[in-house]
């Protein structure tokens, strides 16, 4: 049988596959970095498509990880356009304080550079995490600053990890929902519908046990037995939003 006659037979599945393994073989990973410095961090030049903001918290435990450990990681500038790809934020705190700034050249054409502005945080982001060992990470960083307290509460509750410490609120269910009951969820995903519902049925406001620092959910880790109290409650409800269900 011919080559060609061979490559007809081919599923598309296996057609794919023979063409990745072709590609993986011949593609070689491209060394664009060209050279290094340490360069006057005033200048350097932000990007003008820069899309990465950078709140007071996150300004604040960038400052505090530069004065207590100092430069780890090289900022990114494109050599062709003197732009700054990576590590805006670093340049911003050094130029505060007038200092020179660790960076690795690289050569780039203005589409590349385009796309690894956009791809640099959100390739890192696509990690997954293995939470027993964040944890102890996290368990074993010192430093009393505010920013950096709040950068590992927010670390914590990105992943679900609770913080053990004293004080934690407990707020248990108030009923047990078991296999036999009957039980109907209601959510809001809004915060008007949020504040009718807890003027409507009474409801106060509680701490989750899976709040960590600023990450506080109100009104969540609740179950609340039926009665004629909520009948009466709905039927209301249902009254002022016209009859509608």
């Amino acid at each position: 049988m011919s080559r060609a006659a061979k490559a007809e037979k081919r599923s598309p599945r296996e057609a794919a596959v023979r063409v990745a393994a072709k590609r993986a073989v011949r593609v070689a990973f491209t060394n664009r970095m060209i050279g290094e410095a340490m360069v006057d961090a005033k200048k350097l030049r932000d990007h003008p498509l820069n899309w990465r903001t950078h709140p007071a918290e996150q300004r604040e435990a960038m400052r505090e990880v530069l004065e207590s450990v100092g430069w780890v990681q090289k900022v990114v500038v494109n050599k062709r356009t003197g732009h700054i790809i990576d590590g805006h934020l670093r340049v911003e705190e050094a130029r505060a304080k007038g200092e020179q700034v660790p960076v690795v050249y690289v050569d780039l054409t203005a589409a590349e550079e385009r796309k690894m502005l956009a791809l640099f945080d959100p390739i890192r982001q696509m990690a997954g995490v293995d939470k027993r060992r964040l944890r102890e990470v996290i368990d074993g960083v010192e430093g009393d600053g505010a920013g950096l307290k709040s950068l590992m509460a927010s670390l914590r509750a990105s992943v679900g990890l609770r913080e053990e410490v004293e004080g934690r609120p407990e707020v248990p269910f108030t009923e047990e929902l078991l296999e036999e009951y009957q039980y109907v969820v209601a959510y809001c995903d809004n915060a008007v519908d949020w504040l009718q519902a807890q003027s409507v049925l009474e409801l106060k406001e509680v701490k989750s046990l899976r709040s960590e620092g600023k990450f506080q959910q109100i009104g969540i880790g609740r179950v609340l037995k039926w009665s004629d109290m909520w009948t009466a409650a709905l039927k209301a409800a249902k009254d002022q939003l016209g009859g509608k269900p």
